[in-house]
């Protein structure tokens, strides 16, 4: 495992090489989420409660699942050219598992992705609606979730490829 920990933090370092995609990513989240309260809000207008969720609880539903989608990797994308250009033959005779030295880069590649999106959505979702009840009790148990969902969504691609 040690090898893939490995992997994982070279593919971290990686990502953070590309500050400027970073920022322009979170512009394009601030943009989705603003234009998300907007229309929520005229939909909330004069609605305390819409099936069991308030405004509130619509904005940072959306912050969070925008946050995971606009973090996960391109591993279908790169599995198909290792495919295409035949470096999957060069991989496959190195000492590790090609699956998991694919999930591992590609798990380091989303968890950089994010950390900022999550922190431009914390902030994005106290200046809209406020602070979401509970939220930092519920905090951990998020991000074990969000890993956790990141790494079955990377092996299902994984699985497709």
């Amino acid at each position: 495992m040690k090898k893939y920990f490995h992997v994982l933090s070279l593919s971290m370092k990686n990502q953070i090489n590309y500050l400027p995609s970073f920022l322009v990513q979170n512009v394009f989240f601030v943009l989705i989420i603003f234009i998300m309260y907007c229309l929520w809000s005229v939909i909330y207008s004069g609605k305390p409660v819409i099936e069991g969720l308030t405004l509130t609880q619509t904005i940072w539903y959306l912050t969070f699942t925008e946050a995971v989608e606009l973090s996960r990797s391109n591993i279908l994308k790169d599995m198909q050219v290792q495919v295409k250009d035949g470096s999957i033959a060069y991989m496959m005779g190195r000492p590790y598992s090609y699956v998991f030295y694919n999930l591992f880069e590609a798990l380091g590649h989303s968890l950089i992705k994010l950390g900022p999106i999550l922190c431009a959505g914390f902030i994005l979702g106290v200046v809209f609606c406020g602070m979401l009840p509970g939220y930092f009790t519920h905090l951990p148990f998020g991000l074990v979730l969000f890993t956790g969902g990141l790494v079955l969504k990377i092996l299902w691609c994984i699985n497709i490829a």
